[in-house]
């Protein structure tokens, strides 16, 4: 009797430290509490669906591009002096009437890659002049798998002349699906023009095609230039996978939400499904950054909500995690506020969200969130 109530007190006393350590570390913070400036850019031509990256050149000036999302140029801004630099028109590419970008990734100012949805890359100068073009599907003719990209998160990216873009598996004839084993990108050699090879993987929990919304599962991917890695955020799993470029080996590390604690993955008996339908009730984890300054990530979780089919304007968080992939604190951003968790990104000063509603059609105004209040007395 004795040795059972020893044990009772013992697991009780374990729970509750284990508790009040994971509260400890990863505190909840109102936004409220941690804005630190407005940002207000004069431009009457800002685009409506939009997402974001500060770029720094070799003088030291930070520029904000906007990726116009339906036609598929840029809008580049001074934060200096929070002025309209250029514009850069969706481009023309010779032999692909109707070329449409629906991803980007910038290494520097007169390095830009776009991708469309049918697996045209194409890399601009800072001209927007179309410098080398590739057409990755002619090499996935005979595989069981296409390219998958998404105008909602960032999804690829370019290291080292070498392209790592995400794919999407067919079912197989008898209608059984699994993703256990199977790589998540391909690596795409720009030099040679050629797949060189497969590339990453898949959480557990994806594994059976019952946890599966689509055969598109979506993940977002992160480049961490310094330590040559590559960080996958996958839509419903907490799972963070930092994968080396050179050998393929993956450090895990999950980062759960408090706000997703109920989320369950439903069947989904069409293949071809409508996703936006099935992740709005449910929640799912979206977009993931990396602050260079502050060797931070930065992940936002995209709440429950019923308010329609809407991605947008909708309780969301951001996950505030370290450079070991530990989650810091999460920043609580409520449904009634005027902010979109699809617009933002990361400048020098911290986190930059735009505000929905604007007080003057010509002004487009952003919150400034201090990430270092966030997770430090």
């Amino acid at each position: 009797m004795f040795r059972l109530v020893a044990f009772l007190v013992f697991y009780c006393c374990f729970l509750c430290a284990h508790e009040v350590e994971g509260q400890r570390h990863t505190p909840v913070i109102e936004f409220h509490d941690i804005i630190s400036d407005t940002l207000v850019l004069n431009h009457s031509k800002f685009p409506e669906s939009y997402r974001m990256k500060m770029v720094t050149n070799h003088k030291g000036a930070d520029f904000l591009y906007v990726f116009d999302c339906k036609k598929g140029g840029f809008e580049i801004f001074d934060l200096w002096t929070k002025t309209h630099i250029k514009t850069i028109n969706p481009p023309v590419v010779e032999g692909l009437p109707g070329f449409k970008a629906v991803s980007f990734d910038i290494m520097s100012p007169n390095e830009i890659y776009m991708l469309s949805q049918k697996g045209n890359l194409i890399q601009l100068d800072s001209a927007g002049k179309m410098v080398e073009h590739w057409l990755v599907t002619q090499e996935l003719d005979n595989e069981e798998y296409a390219i998958s990209v998404s105008d909602h998160l960032n999804n690829f990216a370019v290291m080292d002349q070498k392209a790592y873009l995400p794919i999407m598996h067919a079912y197989q004839k008898n209608g059984s699906f699994t993703l256990k084993g199977k790589p998540a990108m391909i690596v795409y050699d720009l030099a040679a023009g050629e797949v060189e090879k497969e590339f990453a993987g898949y959480p557990k929990s994806t594994y059976k095609s019952n946890n599966l919304p689509s055969p598109k599962y979506e993940f977002t991917t992160l480049k961490m230039k310094d330590e040559e890695r590559l960080v996958i955020s996958y839509l419903k799993d907490p799972e963070l996978k930092a994968y080396k470029f050179k050998n393929n080996k993956a450090k895990s590390s999950k980062a759960e939400s408090p706000f997703l604690n109920d989320n369950r993955i439903r069947p989904q008996k069409d293949q071809f499904g409508n996703v936006i339908q099935y992740s709005n009730p449910n929640g799912f984890y979206h977009n993931i950054y990396y602050d260079e300054n502050r060797q931070l990530f930065y992940r936002t979780v995209a709440h429950h909500h019923d308010n329609g089919n809407s991605l947008a304007r909708r309780p969301f968080s951001i996950q505030v995690i370290d450079k070991n992939f530990n989650l810091l604190s999460e920043i609580k951003v409520p449904g009634s506020e005027p902010l979109d968790h699809m617009k933002l990104t990361v400048i020098k000063e911290g986190i930059l969200l735009q505000i929905c509603q604007q007080k003057k059609p010509e002004e487009v105004r952003f919150l400034v969130l201090d990430v270092n209040k966030s997770f430090r007395d």
